[in-house]
Parts: structure tokens; C-alpha cells; sequence
């Protein structure tokens, strides 16, 4: 979290599995793993996602920075919820916030907000204000630029 300045935020990961297995079309859990480790220790990235009929959003995620792999972590993972909300019915997905910044600059969110524009050629402004929403153009902390979705016309497609 010093590298981006979030903060933990506890959750009970026990009800998600037990959400993704009742409800596979609202909610899907997936995780990346070494084939040369056994168990959790194996885990290098996973994402949640979350489905609402004609759309999906990506609720959480994380990689590690295991240096001995030389893929972008969250690309395989990201992808297999954007085709599981393709398959579930969705036509939009949305990354969640980003930010104006990218990994060039100053910007210890740009780094994310660069990898979620790679997804599509469209960034939508969806919200500005208060609570989780601030004044300062950060994801999770400020207005601006808030959501990037599945390409011009459905879920799945790359730039």
C-alpha cells in the first residue's frame, strides 16, 4: 500500500468463494498461479468480479512482484472475467477508477490507470464528489475519469 497509498481493507474471503460457487453468474473469483509450486503459496494474482445482467465490474484484485515471471499478472486474470461476463450476459465491463496520471509521471496510481486504458479506447466520466469519490482526480480518492469499459460496442474487446 505505500506505493499507491491505499489502505487494507479486511475482507472475508470465505464469503465470496461461498458467493462465486452459489451465484456463478454474479460473482467469479480467479486466481493465477506458478505450475511449480503447490497451494497458496503458488497464488501470483487473482481478481474478483461482480455481475449485474448487462454488466460487470472488477472489484478487487492483486499480483505479486515475483520478478522470476515476466508476464503482466493481471492481464491473463482480468481477461478471464471479462469473458465470464461475456458469457454471463454482460455487454459493458467496467475497471473501476483511474486516474490522469500514468507510470511516467508523478502519479502513484498511473501505473493501474494506464494498465485499466489498455483495455479499451474509451474512458467514461461516471461520478464526481464526496465519500469514496474526492476532489483530487484519484481513483478511490477524487473525481475524474472514473471508468474504463469493454470497448465501443461490448465486453471483451481490445484496443
Amino acid at each position: 500500500y505505500a506505493r499507491t497509498g491505499g489502505s487494507y481493507d479486511p475482507t472475508d474471503w470465505s464469503k465470496i468463494v461461498a458467493l462465486s460457487a452459489a451465484a456463478p453468474d454474479a460473482s467469479r473469483l480467479v486466481g493465477l498461479y506458478r505450475t511449480d509450486v503447490e497451494g497458496p503459496d503458488g497464488l501470483l494474482a487473482f481478481a474478483w468480479g461482480c455481475g449485474h445482467g448487462d454488466h460487470a465490474h472488477y472489484s478487487r484484485s492483486a499480483s505479486t512482484r515475483d520478478t522470476s515471471v515476466r508476464i503482466p499478472l493481471l492481464y491473463p486474470v482480468l481477461w478471464d472475467l471479462i469473458c465470464w461476463a461475456k458469457r454471463s450476459g454482460a455487454t459493458h465491463f467496467d475497471l473501476g477508477g483511474v486516474t490522469l496520471g500514468s507510470l511516467d509521471g508523478t502519479d502513484p496510481l498511473g501505473g493501474i490507470s494506464d494498465f485499466k486504458r489498455a483495455f479499451s479506447k474509451r474512458v467514461e466520466r461516471v461520478g464526481e464528489g464526496d465519500g469514496h469519490l474526492g476532489g483530487d482526480g484519484s481513483a478511490g480518492r477524487g473525481g475524474g475519469p472514473r471508468g474504463v469499459d469493454g470497448g465501443d460496442d461490448g465486453v471483451g474487446e481490445a484496443p
